[in-house]
């Protein structure tokens, strides 16, 4: 009989608000509202492809100002997933795959992921 395998600790073992903990949370976070972003995107779609009225509906609701606050968070998960994302392709390299370059890739993934929304949402 094989002997049962050990299982993870639990979540309050580990330090949530360490970089390295931080970032990876971050990362699958962002991955699931890229997803509700998207579906925001095949809602203006939608909107376009059934006539004036339906975009002139799609259209009022994101004039709101909660609204437009999503579209700011779902910018700054798209920079951050993104950017992070890259980080991950450099340790699939075995690039700064080690625990003094960890900390700082992800306080820098951070930083320039906050600096991409400005610049997106400027340029808009």
């Amino acid at each position: 009989m094989a002997k049962p395998r050990p299982l993870s600790p639990h979540l309050q073992v580990y330090d949530m608000l360490r970089i390295t903990s931080l970032t990876s949370i971050l990362h699958r976070l962002t991955g699931a509202a890229l997803v509700i972003g998207t579906l925001i995107i095949v809602w203006w779609l939608m909107a376009v492809a059934h006539g004036p009225q339906a975009y002139a509906d799609f259209n009022h609701t994101i004039q709101s100002w909660y609204f437009k606050l999503a579209l700011v968070g779902f910018t700054w998960a798209f920079w951050y997933h993104f950017i992070n994302g890259i980080r991950h392709l450099f340790w699939d390299a075995g690039i700064g795959f080690d625990h003094n370059t960890f900390p700082v890739t992800g306080k820098l993934a951070l930083i320039a992921s906050v600096i991409a929304t400005i610049a997106t949402w400027w340029v808009l």
